[in-house]
C-alpha cells in the first residue's frame, strides 16, 4: 500500500519493493555536482544516541541548549538514489523542479561534537539498508 511519505529515502526504498513504480526527483539542474539538492542524513540511532548523550549532559548539571544534530556533510538526491540501487534495481524519474527547494540544507554537528562529544556513527549505507529491511518487514504485514 502506497502512503503519503514525502521523505527521499523511505520514497526510493518503496521503489525497490513495489509499493511505488519509481522515485521522481525534483530538479537536476541545481548548482551541485551533479545537479540534484543536498540534503543531510541521519540515522535514527544516531539521533537516539544524541539525545541520551544531552540526557546525561543535563543531568550533570549542563544547561539546555539548543543543538543540531546531522553529518555536517550532506548526499545529493542522487547519490542517494545510487545507495537505494545498489540494493536492487531503482527506476528514477527527472520530475521539474519544486518551488522553494533550496540547493543545499546540512545541519552543522560542531556544536553537538564540543559539548555532547557526539558524531554520527552511520553512513548513509547503513541508513538506507536499515530503511530497506524495516520497510521490507512492515510491507508483508
Amino acid at each position: 500500500m502506497k502512503d503519503q511519505l514525502t521523505h527521499l529515502i523511505p520514497v526510493a526504498i518503496q521503489g525497490i519493493i513495489g509499493i511505488r513504480d519509481h522515485l521522481t526527483i525534483y530538479g537536476n539542474d541545481y548548482p551541485t555536482k551533479d545537479g540534484t539538492c543536498i540534503r543531510d542524513y541521519i540515522h535514527v540511532s544516531d539521533l537516539a544516541y544524541a539525545h541520551v548523550l544531552g540526557a546525561h549532559y543535563l543531568f550533570d548539571g549542563g544547561k539546555s541548549e539548543t543543538i543540531n544534530l546531522g553529518s555536517s556533510t550532506g548526499y545529493t538526491v542522487l547519490e542517494v538514489a545510487q545507495a537505494v540501487n545498489e540494493i536492487a534495481p531503482l527506476k528514477v524519474v527527472i520530475g521539474p523542479r519544486r518551488d522553494g527547494d533550496p540547493a543545499e540544507l546540512i545541519a552543522s554537528n560542531e556544536k553537538a561534537r564540543r559539548i555532547l562529544k557526539w558524531v554520527p556513527k552511520y553512513s548513509l549505507k547503513d541508513i538506507v539498508l536499515s530503511d530497506y529491511n524495516y520497510r521490507k518487514k512492515i510491507s508483508k504485514k
